[in-house]
Parts: structure tokens; C-alpha cells; sequence
């Protein structure tokens, strides 16, 4: 079960360190470009109080502060908590943060049944990466019980919302390739050809933008997301 465990988590795509940017007030996007010059302690300042007062982007944003210890000190339960917020006013990327740390057992402990759930939450809000995070775990049967088909319709809901590695796992589900009874490895290979780790996705700086796509992995989300 561990190496399984292993497996699972290193072929998932982390969920976190891309920053909603949010056509939000005027402070908000003072926090955004406060931390795209790297002025974290004055970016988690502006969030904080916007968190304070029910913004579910800047909760989201804080919680990634919190959990990178940029401009805060590194505090992984405070993370999960700030996600926890977001995720309950509705905001889907907060929802995979938080199935990220829950399967990790990162600042709450490790509940593979809880991670599913929130994955699933981001998944049917239509969140690509989620869609592929909750079909790899139900392919593999971790956390949730195995289906090779519903995962394959997960990995084809992300395939068309732009999603590359759930376009390739299809092109190794195709007939003669990779049976579903061969999941476990397949989602090893899924880890070594197109998974990020936590530390790659960190180096990402955030963009403002219109709703779209900062690139095929990192969406750009509006608080109501």
C-alpha cells in the first residue's frame, strides 16, 4: 500500500503553488503584483485582510503563502486551513490544494478517502487538473473504489479542457497499449513523463490575465470559480 501510496502521489500533478488572480478590487490585485516582484511579506499583508473579510481567492492566495512560508512563516496547518475556507465558499483550486494536502499529510493528516473527496469537489467544478488528479486515484483504487472506465471519462473530461497529461494516460489507455488492469504502472510512468513536483511548480510566477489559461496546467480562476 505505500508504494502504491507512492506511486499515486508523485504521478499527481500539485495542485498549488499557481496564484489566483482575480478580477477582484483594486487591493487585491495590489497583493498580485506585490508578490510578482517578490514582496511576499506585502502581498500576504494585503491578502490576509481580504481573507479576513470572506475573499475566497485571497484565502487561497494566503494559504499558498502560508504553506511556501513566503512573507509568513511556513505554517502547513495554517495552509489547510486557509484552503479549507476557500473551499467551502466554492473555489475549486482551493478544493485540490486541499485533497493535495490531505493525501500527502501535509499540515492534516493523511486521509486518502478525504483527498478524494475534495478532488472530486475541484473535478466537478471543472478544474482540469483535479478532473486528472480524482481519475488517478480511481484508477488505482486509492481511496476510492477502482473503476478503469470512470476514470477514463475523468481523464477525457480533462483531455478536452486542455489538460496534457490526461491526453496522453487516454493515448496509453487506447485499445493494444495499456490495459486497466496494469493502472499501477501505468501511473508510475504517468509520474516520470509529465507530472510537476511541488518544487518545479513553485518557480511559476503569477500572470494577470482574463479567465484563461496561464499554460496548459495552471489555471487562472475568478474567486466565484
Amino acid at each position: 500500500m505505500r508504494q502504491l501510496h507512492e506511486s499515486v502521489a508523485a504521478a499527481l500533478l500539485f495542485a498549488g503553488v499557481t496564484l489566483c488572480v482575480a478580477p477582484a478590487h483594486a487591493a487585491f490585485l495590489e497583493g498580485v503584483a506585490a508578490y510578482s516582484r517578490g514582496d511576499f511579506a506585502a502581498a500576504a499583508d494585503i491578502w490576509r485582510e481580504d481573507a479576513a473579510s470572506g475573499d475566497a481567492a485571497a484565502q487561497r492566495n494566503l494559504g499558498l503563502l502560508y504553506l511556501n512560508g513566503q512573507g509568513v512563516p511556513k505554517n502547513e496547518a495554517a495552509a489547510a486551513e486557509w484552503f479549507r475556507r476557500s473551499s467551502d465558499q466554492g473555489f475549486p483550486r482551493a478544493s485540490a490544494n486541499l485533497g493535495e494536502l490531505y493525501l500527502r499529510g501535509v499540515g492534516v493528516p493523511r486521509d486518502p478517502e478525504r483527498a478524494v473527496s475534495y478532488f472530486q469537489r475541484a473535478a466537478e467544478a471543472g478544474l482540469p487538473e483535479a478532473q486528472h488528479n480524482f481519475a488517478i486515484l480511481i484508477e488505482a483504487g486509492y481511496g476510492v473504489k477502482k473503476d478503469p472506465e470512470l476514470a477514463r471519462r475523468w481523464f477525457q473530461r480533462a483531455a478536452a479542457g486542455g489538460h496534457a497529461p490526461a491526453r496522453e494516460r487516454l493515448r496509453q489507455l487506447a485499445p493494444g497499449q495499456v490495459a486497466s488492469e496494469d493502472a499501477d504502472d501505468a501511473v508510475s510512468d504517468l509520474a516520470e513523463d509529465g507530472a510537476l513536483s511541488a518544487t518545479d511548480e513553485a518557480r511559476k510566477v503569477p500572470r494577470v490575465g482574463d479567465g484563461g489559461l496561464i499554460d496548459s496546467l495552471n489555471a487562472i480562476l475568478s474567486p466565484s470559480g
